[in-house]
Order: C-alpha cells, then structure tokens, then sequence
C-alpha cells in the first residue's frame, strides 16, 4: 500500500490553513517543516505541543520532523550540533513521530569518515527514543549521487534513505540509473519530479518531468509513504504572478494552488499505475 503525507508548509504557511488544505485533499499524515515561518527546531515545546493537538484534533498524524541537520556544513562544531540533534529527538517525542529526517552536509571536503561519525550520532540518540532516522539525497550535500548514498546507507548503521527524484535530476543523474540502483533502498519517497535545466531542475508535477513516476510506481513492492514536498513555482517575497508565469511551464499562483495541483497530479498518476483509493490517501494495488 502507499500512504500519502504532506510537509505542512507546503500547504500552507499557517497552520489552520495547512491542515483545512491537507484535509480538503484527502490526506492524513504530514511531515513537520516550518509553520509561520519559524523553522521545526526553532518551536518551543508550547508552540509544538499547540500545533499537535491541532493536527492530531483534525485526524492528522505525523510522519516526521522534517529537521534541516547536515544542511549546513561542518562549521557547527559538535557540541551545537548535539543540541541540534537533542531539539529535533524532542519535537519528535512532541509530535509523536516516528522519523526525523535528515541530509549529508554542505562544504563536507569529500570528508565522508565526519558525515559518517555526525550522521551515526544521530541515528544511535534517535534510535535510543525509538525514532528512527531517513536520510534524504540534495544537491551539494555528500550524498548528491546514488553511489554517495550507497555508500553512506552501507556505511551508517541504521539509517534509511529518502528518496528524492528531483533532487537527483538537479544534478543530472538519469531516473533510469536512481530507479536501478537507489530506489530498491528508499524507505520513503519524496513524490516530486522535475526537468533537468542549468545545472539545476524546473520542478513539476509527477508525471510531467523527467523521474519516470510510471516506471517507479511499478517497482513499488512494499507499503510505503509518498510525502507531497512539491516545491513547485508561486510567488515569493514579494513577486507577482504575471512576472514569473512565464518563466519554467508549471507556475501557479499561491503555495496553496500549487499544492492542490501536486496531489491531484500523484492521485492521477496512482490511479493509472492500477492503484485504487481504499480510504483518503491510502491507495492499494
């Protein structure tokens, strides 16, 4: 079976207007980004514990704490990097998820044996509460390239792997080849795709980018999340929607519209994969 979720933030910035938006699209799990603005590991526990209830009250659980760990670089030093790993473990316990996830560090020098030791030190505190931790491939981190998180999936006890189409088509690495060699090990997926440009990708919908969504919802053989992080076009601080609506073909004109989209596109491509919706976001071959 496949689960759908959705980052909050993704809906909405608000956190009533996200899950008005999660909900009116069928979905009931969601992952924990930013809300208002203010970043997961910036919540103090009454502003965490004010937002779960508002979920768990509208029947959304929480998939995972959406943690931007490694995405920086090794400038922290490991004392901050602790308290960063111990603030992301509680919001885990706040909002009872069970994931937290993670990426492979910025200016990293092809240091892989220190992505190695911080990467393990999150998964052994997380694991020690229960939680486990997912490991997702980005552009300019360690683990840009299937054989980078190969090798940091071989290489790190425990940890799982996200697996991101677009963010491997950022830095243009054929579906074809991320399909053989890293999808078998994802865990969970993030449900995006995207056009190779500049060094960089104009991301889409599923099903009108490069990814190949059709070959990988056929290589699905185990219950597994998609997670909706569209990361679609719609103005941004400030810009209006006639000066950027022609720049890349899929441009909407709020965060909310693009959302809708983005599900409506991955129901599409669900159902023409031979999978039906046996109950909201829950679709089974």
């Amino acid at each position: 079976m496949i689960k759908l979720c959705a980052p909050t933030d993704e809906a909405a910035v608000n956190i009533d207007d996200a899950i008005k938006a999660i909900k009116s699209m069928g979905i009931h799990l969601a992952e924990i980004r930013d809300v208002n603005g203010i970043n997961v590991l910036e919540f103090s526990n009454a502003q965490a514990q004010e937002f779960y209830e508002k979920l768990k009250n509208a029947g959304i659980d929480v998939w995972a704490i959406s943690s931007p760990i490694g995405k920086n670089d090794f400038a922290t030093d490991f004392g901050a990097f602790q308290k960063r790993v111990a603030k992301a473990i509680e919001m885990a316990k706040v909002f009872h998820a069970p994931h937290i996830r993670v990426f492979s560090f910025f200016n990293h020098q092809n240091n892989v044996d220190e992505v190695v030791k911080r990467l393990q030190y999150v998964v052994d505190e997380a694991n020690r509460s229960g939680i486990k931790v997912c490991l997702e491939n980005e552009k300019d981190s360690y683990g840009e390239t299937p054989e980078r998180i190969n090798e940091l999936l071989d290489k790190i006890h425990g940890i799982l792997s996200v697996y991101d189409s677009s963010n491997y088509i950022q830095v243009g690495v054929p579906s074809e080849k991320t399909l053989k060699e890293v999808f078998p090990r994802a865990y969970y997926v993030h449900f995006k795709d995207g056009i190779h440009k500049n060094n960089d990708a104009d991301i889409t919908p599923v099903g009108e980018g490069e990814a190949n969504i059709a070959e990988l919802l056929k290589l699905v053989n185990k219950d597994m999340t998609f997670s909706i992080e569209h990361h679609l076009r719609y103005p941004i601080n400030g810009e209006k929607f006639e000066d950027i609506q022609n720049t890349q073909k899929f441009v909407y004109p709020n965060r909310t519209a693009a959302f809708f989209d983005a599900v409506a596109h991955a129901r599409m491509m669900l159902l023409k994969a031979g999978y039906m919706e046996i109950h909201e976001g829950l679709f089974k071959k």
